[in-house]
């Protein structure tokens, strides 16, 4: 008696219980779907746990990412972007709080490094300068700086860069 209502409730909601099962199917698919599409952050959880400024990285994943380190004692972050022609070494912290409302101290202290250009891109404006040693004054190579975020981030290439390599680096930069 209860299989003979069990079977008539069955005929009478077939195609019901079709799409249903037709619904979850796609469900599923689609949510198994994202999970591989989407694989998740590159930056390290440890790293993750312990910053709390907004991380800026290469996102692109043909740039590997290694090398990441971050200094609570001097709360900075770095780690290297290795592209098929260069590397680069970013260098990250919290923007200092003398430039989170000041605009205008942030662009005398960029001025004071005298860079030798700047560029827009999505994320800000980027100053290029080229550092010097203390002691003889030797060149030690360039640097691109963004505040970006509030985050301020330094990258130093392992090379001279032209400028439309330095627009790379700064536009394959993004955040999770």
């Amino acid at each position: 008696m209860v299989v003979n209502k069990i079977r008539f409730w069955v005929l009478a909601h077939k195609t019901l219980l079709v799409w249903g099962v037709i619904c979850v199917s796609l469900i599923i698919l689609v949510a198994f779907g994202l999970l591989l599409l989407h694989p998740g952050s590159r930056i390290p959880k440890g790293i993750k746990q312990q910053v709390s400024f907004t991380i800026l990285y290469p996102i692109d994943r043909a740039i590997s990412l290694d090398n990441w380190k971050y200094l609570s004692s001097q709360h900075g972050l770095s780690f290297i972007a290795h592209d098929d022609n260069f590397s680069v070494t970013f260098t990250e912290q919290a923007v200092p709080l003398a430039f989170q409302n000041d605009m205008a101290a942030y662009n005398r202290f960029i001025g004071g490094l005298r860079p030798s250009a700047n560029f827009k891109t999505s994320l800000g404006t980027v100053s290029l300068v080229t550092f010097v040693t203390a002691h003889d004054f030797q060149v030690a190579g360039q640097a691109g700086i963004l505040n970006a975020d509030g985050t301020l981030l330094l990258a130093h290439p392992d090379r001279t860069l032209s400028d439309d390599e330095w627009r790379s680096v700064f536009d394959a930069l993004g955040n999770d």
